[in-house]
């Protein structure tokens, strides 16, 4: 998600094609606020932005929608450096997209470059 030009347009997407009890998946690293961690991000970020990576990257930006439910959120991967974020697409209505027309048991997965639909 932190490599893509409109992280914001991706998790609505995500929310109009999962059908409502739907889950969506995201695999990511995101910026830490404070600490060493967060002083090697900022450093990285200046040194990799050439090649569309953004280790700044704030979690903030994929929690703002609200069709989809924050179910649990956990840290991985070497020195927990990922989170996975588990989200339920709820029933409220969505927010700026057209209704889903994709039905069936959808659980959009995107992690660390790829994405597939299952």
């Amino acid at each position: 998600i932190t490599v893509v030009p409109d992280p914001e347009g991706v998790m609505a997407e995500m929310a109009r094609v999962v059908k409502p009890g739907g889950q969506v998946i995201l695999v990511n690293h995101f910026a830490h606020d404070s600490g060493v961690r967060a002083a090697i991000e900022q450093f990285a970020a200046r040194r990799s932005r050439a090649l569309g990576w953004r280790p700044d990257f704030p979690i903030s930006r994929v929690m703002q929608r609200p069709e989809l439910e924050l179910l649990d959120r956990s840290t991985m991967g070497l020195f927990d450096n990922f989170t996975m974020l588990r989200f339920r697409r709820n029933d409220m209505p969505l927010q700026g997209t057209a209704p889903s027309m994709v039905g069936g048991d959808n659980a959009l997965e995107m992690s660390a470059g790829f994405n597939k639909l299952r």
